[in-house]
């Protein structure tokens, strides 16, 4: 999502190796000074591990527990982004 003044990078997650990888991503570009603000998109938070949740958690701007989750607030959420 294109916002103003930094864009929305939206990371959808079903399981462990999307995690990392989104995980990774994150970390990368905050590493190389990108402007932007990372939210995740988890299928299900309940099923996923400790550890992932610990290193997601580290490198997210904002988290869904689930796709409900984020149709539910995802216009509040990015509205306030804008602001």
């Amino acid at each position: 999502f294109d916002i103003k003044p930094n864009p929305v990078y939206l990371f959808p997650v079903r399981n462990s190796s999307q995690i990392r990888m989104a995980t990774i991503s994150l970390l990368q570009f905050q590493r190389e000074g990108l402007p932007f603000k990372g939210h995740v998109v988890h299928d299900d938070f309940d099923s996923i591990t400790s550890k992932d949740r610990k290193l997601i958690t580290s490198a997210a701007d904002k988290q869904f527990i689930s796709l409900a989750n984020f149709k539910e607030h995802a216009r509040e959420v990015l509205s306030r982004e804008a602001a």
